[in-house]
């Protein structure tokens, strides 16, 4: 036990002491203090740090699966050009539609000129609402429904969970299950929920098991992934860095596990 806490805390020091380097020669250099930061933060992780541009990770194969999701935020897509993320065909998009129920962005500006050019240009396309806690499970599903009831759909919704402003964790779970409900009576299958590790930790974890999960990680190693029920995930959101000819911004790519099919998230 003694020895134990001494290899801790010498690993402590030199996780202090190495933080202290690279922070003097980073500002003693002119080295972007942003990515001295990310490779500190890297190294007290015991993992690799993100290269700045678009990356690829070992996950994936030569036959592995990809897709992007888009919103406004990419501006103006040209579809006729969206073919690739590398050498790998882009199977599939998630496509924001809506946000919570009220205000200026509670519609997606640009929802209905990507979906219809998308689909137009041979990519399966999917909606996606972002889960407020600012209006209620009713009004959000309405509002997600009235945005995408015109535009069919090939693969099943997804839900992005990440912002919790004023629910308790368990009032969280109870207006979440009422707008999935609502959803999955709807379309007749159960949506896909997205998010980030340490949202899904706090508020979700041990819940909503039989649900598809689309996991927000960015690491170069996907050993590294941390569910406190282990759940495994159906598709891995591991850049938001992707370079795609006809986006003119950086794009999140997509994978879908190895050991799943892109017909296991197609809208039957």
């Amino acid at each position: 036990m003694y020895e134990s806490k001494i290899v801790i805390f010498m690993t402590v020091k030199t996780k202090f002491i190495l933080f202290i380097v690279l922070l003097f020669f980073s500002c003693n250099n002119g080295i972007d203090i942003k990515y001295i930061l990310k490779e500190i933060r890297a190294t007290i992780n015991n993992t690799k740090a993100l290269p700045e541009n678009d990356y690829s990770v070992d996950y994936i194969k030569e036959n592995s699966i990809i897709g992007i999701d888009i919103s406004h935020h990419q501006g103006k897509i040209d579809w006729k050009k969206v073919k690739k993320w590398r050498n790998h065909d882009i199977k599939f998009v998630y496509i924001k539609a809506t946000e919570g129920s009220f205000g200026d962005g509670s519609k997606d500006k640009r929802y209905k000129y990507n979906i219809t050019e998308a689909k137009k240009n041979g990519i399966l396309v999917g909606s996606y609402h972002y889960f407020r806690t600012t209006s209620s499970a009713e009004d959000q599903f309405n509002n997600f429904i009235n945005t995408i009831k015109d535009h069919e759909q090939d693969i099943i919704p997804m839900i992005d969970l990440e912002q919790n402003d004023n629910y308790s964790k368990k009032k969280y779970r109870q207006e979440l299950n009422k707008f999935i409900k609502l959803v999955e009576e709807y379309f007749g299958e159960k949506p896909i929920l997205y998010s980030l590790t340490n949202f899904y930790n706090k508020y979700l974890a041990n819940h909503f098991l039989d649900h598809k999960l689309f996991l927000g990680f960015y690491n170069l190693e996907y050993e590294k992934i941390n569910l406190k029920d282990q759940k495994n995930w159906s598709i891995w959101q591991f850049s938001q860095q992707g370079k795609v000819e006809g986006i003119k911004s950086n794009v999140d790519i997509n994978v879908i596990n190895n050991d799943i099919t892109l017909n296991q998230i197609i809208l039957k």
